[in-house]
């Protein structure tokens, strides 16, 4: 007696169809006002939520892209649950990750510095297909056995929050499909596109001059002169600096 509708959330507004269970998918990627029409139909729900007042069960799912926005948002003010691994050798728990974990022979800087350039010199060495993942407390390696299902578990960062559960996946929680070489391979195939690397490749938000406006950049390319206050009075001026950048996503920043 159910019925699924499926429908887009970037062009037209999903149909108007009273729902109980919302999935959205790729939450970054929509149109924010049709996300806002598809929650509306949770309002008539079955289900109510005691604890919050609300209707309906939501389910927000998306691959990040900025900091502070969308998904990354969302997990930001939720339990945050983690899918850690136990070391089979000291049986330390942690969250496996790329940049953290990650040991390539020759390579003695943090990995978070690694360019591509770098990753292509250490292919032609030899020596990138030796990457290994090691354990943070007794730097074992820590193998694809010892990511299996049997050495994970959920924990929550925040687990007294319970109005907004968010549970964030990294590529080395799906061992079978990624590995730490593997995951340095396209790091060279991303090339300069490092944000892109970030958000599809690892699932990390990341902000650059590409997505996002910086102070650091807006300061650099700022340039303020002083006007006398007799004649900023009869230009009307208010102090005011406005900058704006064309392009395919264009900016209008104003400043006081």
């Amino acid at each position: 007696d159910s019925q699924l509708v499926v429908g887009g959330t970037y062009g037209k507004a999903v149909i108007s169809v009273p729902t109980d269970f919302l999935i959205i998918d790729e939450l970054d990627f929509c149109n924010p006002e049709n996300v806002i029409t598809a929650e509306s139909r949770l309002v008539h729900s079955r289900f109510e939520d005691l604890e919050t007042g609300t209707r309906g069960i939501k389910r927000k799912l998306s691959t990040p892209t900025a900091e502070g926005i969308g998904v990354d948002y969302l997990y930001a003010r939720s339990s945050q649950y983690k899918y850690l691994v136990k070391c089979k050798h000291c049986y330390h728990q942690f969250w496996p990750q790329f940049f953290e974990h990650t040991v390539v022979p020759g390579w003695d800087r943090p990995m978070e510095e690694m360019s591509y350039i770098d990753a292509e010199g250490l292919l032609a060495r030899g020596l990138l297909g030796k990457a290994e993942l090691r354990c943070e407390a007794c730097h074992h390696v820590i193998t694809r056995e010892n990511l299996g299902p049997e050495y994970r578990q959920w924990v929550a960062e925040f687990p007294n929050i319970t109005t907004q559960e968010g549970w964030r996946l990294s590529p080395l929680d799906f061992p079978v499909y990624h590995t730490p070489i593997s995951i340095l391979h396209k790091l060279i195939k991303y090339k300069n596109h490092r944000n892109h690397f970030k958000n599809f490749v690892l699932g990390l938000a990341h902000s650059d001059a590409s997505n996002s406006i910086l102070d650091a950049m807006v300061e650099l390319n700022t340039t303020v002169k002083w006007v006398p206050p007799d004649v900023a009075e009869s230009l009307r001026l208010s102090g005011c600096i406005a900058g704006l950048d064309v392009g395919r996503v264009s900016w209008l920043l104003i400043g006081r």
